[in-house]
């Protein structure tokens, strides 16, 4: 899974009901296990779920 395809999944995935706070450990603890791989994961995540709900307060 390359770093845009888990930024994808898990910021979907943390928009459903009681993954947020799974979706937020699993990011970080994949940032620590390969950070050549998914360095940014967090931020990327992060950053995309706040512009989602920014544009649900418009």
């Amino acid at each position: 899974m390359t770093c845009q395809e888990a930024a994808d999944h898990y910021t979907h995935l943390a928009q459903q009901p009681g993954w947020r706070h799974y979706v937020s450990h699993r990011v970080k603890e994949m940032e620590a296990e390969a950070p050549e791989l998914y360095r940014g994961l967090y931020a990327t995540v992060k950053q995309r779920l706040e512009e989602i709900e920014g544009k649900q307060d418009e």
